[in-house]
């Protein structure tokens, strides 16, 4: 849902400014991002895991200590950062994105840093209580719902295309602010009530038990910063060296990517605690089929969607406008080949990690982004958007090769099983007859969707027939019972 919403609200910034603006607002957002991962210091990680270590431990006395940590530092920080963002937004706007149009966007997106960090650290310290279910109401629903709502309000007021960024930093400051209040609760609701009294009667602000927490966060922002220079790094390059117009038609088409790495995510979650387990008690075995079942379900839930996706790529890009249909759609169709490599590769990157292996890891990361961005720095002044496009599947397949390697050579194990060869040939097969009848015939955008739907249903089809093995197939009984039960 939340996803949806965030989807939405760009749609709607797509078909009101077009893809101008819509490529200024996602550079704007873009640098909002960077600014706030190093604002943060590695707290968004680094509080969650002292504040876990502390709650599991029932250390009362700890946990005020973190939160004061985790909010005080990237609160000063995070507004020493954006003053900085607001005087050098000139310099970025011409000298390194060469489009002056960008100063006031990036003037007003630095309003918002202290808070977006705020609002990003504070929800991950939520789920240190082992419940996610703040962090999803605050961060993922009322977020992307209150920006909708004032962006519209702002909008109907006349404030123009100032409204997109106004929602964002008013929807910042609100959730931030009452995220914070929600771990606040968390923390008190968890004291005895002899302690909290006992706490509460100290009113020292500044924290004194931070050494060791920012001693042990600091070193993680290098991390979040490659994660996010290897997301975004065709986007930050498309700035440089084309218009805010492609930066526009680029980032709405790989919007319809981003439930890809929701996916990624989610997989992650779930198998991360599993494998980390077998490995403590070096059960290799157990770790190989949980790391080839994640790879399986990643790919079955990806696979119809990217058929879907690649014969629909026109209705798709139809949504954010007319304006979108000239490059988005081939430049859809590039990206979902990508993610569809991606998807085999599996959570390589979390086996690494968590296997031990976290300076491999790294260099992964740093070659990715490396590589990334001098295929991009070659591609893009001669094939444009195709080239940032085409930069990006490389990077990634050539990435996830390695990792596969690697894995296979240190672990011994590796992703693939026979289950996944069916539904890949029957996947192969149905985009290109999909491509030949879209060649062939002149369609419309109705006709072009329902072969869409009909080629992504039957890859399902063919995943429930010949891809589930017998622990997928007990994990589905077990689900169905449990949701029957309840």
């Amino acid at each position: 849902m939340g996803k949806s919403l965030t989807l939405f609200l760009q749609i709607l910034v797509s078909r009101f400014f077009g893809p101008k603006y819509y490529g200024i607002f996602i550079t704007g957002l873009l640098i909002c991002q960077i600014t706030q991962i190093i604002s943060g210091l590695g707290l968004q990680k680094g509080g969650m895991r002292f504040l876990a270590i502390a709650h599991d431990q029932r250390d009362y006395k700890m946990m005020p200590e973190i939160l004061k940590t985790a909010v005080l530092f990237p609160l000063v920080f995070g507004t020493f950062i954006g003053a900085i963002l607001y005087g050098l937004a000139p310099f970025l706007a011409v000298s390194v994105l060469k489009n002056d149009e960008i100063v006031l966007v990036l003037k007003q997106f630095s309003f918002a840093v202290p808070f977006f960090t705020i609002l990003r650290i504070s929800a991950d310290l939520s789920r240190a209580f082992k419940t996610t279910k703040y962090a999803v109401i605050i961060e993922d629903l009322l977020f992307s719902l209150l920006q909708i709502i004032f962006f519209i309000t702002f909008y109907k007021i006349g404030f123009g295309f100032s409204s997109v960024v106004y929602s964002f930093i008013l929807a910042t400051m609100i959730c931030s602010f009452w995220m914070l209040l929600l771990v606040r609760h968390q923390i008190q609701g968890f004291w005895p009530h002899p302690t909290k009294k006992q706490v509460l009667n100290k009113n020292s602000i500044f924290p004194r038990s931070w050494r060791p927490i920012l001693l042990y966060s600091i070193p993680l922002t290098p991390f979040g910063l490659l994660l996010i220079g290897n997301n975004f790094m065709d986007i930050i390059m498309l700035n440089i060296f084309t218009d805010s117009s492609r930066v526009g038609e680029y980032a709405a088409a790989a919007r319809w990517i981003m439930f890809f790495g929701m996916v990624s995510v989610s997989l992650e979650l779930i198998f991360g605690p599993l494998m980390a387990g077998q490995l403590g008690l070096n059960r290799n075995d157990q770790v190989k089929i949980l790391y080839r079942s994640a790879t399986r379900w990643g790919l079955f839930v990806i696979l119809p969607i990217s058929v879907f996706q690649l014969l629909s790529r026109e209705p798709l890009m139809l949504i954010f406008g007319k304006n979108f249909l000239l490059n988005s759609p081939n430049v859809l169709g590039i990206l979902v080949i990508g993610a569809i490599f991606s998807a085999v590769s599996g959570i390589a990157g979390l086996l690494l990690t968590i296997s031990g292996h976290q300076y491999i890891e790294l260099a992964f990361l740093t070659g990715n982004l490396l590589i990334n961005m001098l295929l991009n720095l070659l591609w893009i002044p001669r094939y444009g958007l195709y080239g940032a496009a085409l930069a990006n599947i490389l990077s990634t397949l050539m990435t996830a090769s390695v990792r596969i390697m690697i894995i296979n050579k240190v672990m011994k194990m590796h992703p693939f099983s026979i289950y996944i060869i069916f539904p890949l040939i029957i996947s192969f097969i149905l985009i290109i007859g999909g491509l030949v009848i879209e060649s062939i015939f002149i369609l419309n955008m109705g006709e072009k969707t329902i072969i869409g739907i009909l080629a992504g249903g039957l890859t399902l089809l063919s995943i429930t027939i010949n891809g589930f093995d017998k622990n997928d197939r007990e994990l589905l009984i077990t689900i169905k019972n449990k949701i029957f039960r309840n």
